[in-house]
């Protein structure tokens, strides 16, 4: 049997761990720092367990408009 690699299924190599936690942290203080109306303490996580209100907060504050719906 032939043992195939990440790089190999997908195209390219996995991202670091160490290097997906540093850059959720990041989102998360630029979030905070940039946004007045909510905070975001664990990114993705706080995103995905408000059904992804902070991203429409997001695109509302960006853009000046309300998303529709």
């Amino acid at each position: 049997m032939l043992s195939r690699t990440a790089k190999s299924l997908v195209g390219f190599n996995p991202v670091p761990v160490q290097l997906l936690e540093k850059s959720c942290e990041y989102v998360c203080r630029w979030y905070n720092a940039t946004m007045q109306s909510s905070s975001v303490s664990s990114f993705p996580t706080d995103v995905i367990n408000q059904n992804g209100q902070h991203i429409f907060d997001l695109v509302a504050y960006l853009s000046g408009k309300r998303p529709p719906g």
